[in-house]
């Protein structure tokens, strides 16, 4: 379920910002979509967890996201 919100949240993105080029940006706005969903699916049921999910949503209550992404990207 939240493989295609990661495409969503990186489609709406480019949607938004056509002829938009910015890969970094957009692959932030996939993750932050993961992790709006995850949150989500989490204050309803307690027992979910995923160990990157969490990760990243550290990385975005701390503002560390882009950082971590450019990283993982290799910019």
């Amino acid at each position: 379920m939240l493989v295609p919100q990661f495409i969503f949240g990186k489609g709406l993105f480019l949607i938004k910002n056509k002829g938009e080029k910015d890969e970094l940006q957009a692959n932030i706005r996939g993750i932050e979509s993961m992790v709006t969903l995850y949150t989500k699916i989490k204050a309803k049921d307690k027992r979910a967890k995923n160990k990157t999910l969490e990760k990243y949503e550290g990385l975005v209550a701390k503002n560390t996201l882009e950082a971590y992404v450019r990283k993982q990207m290799r910019l």
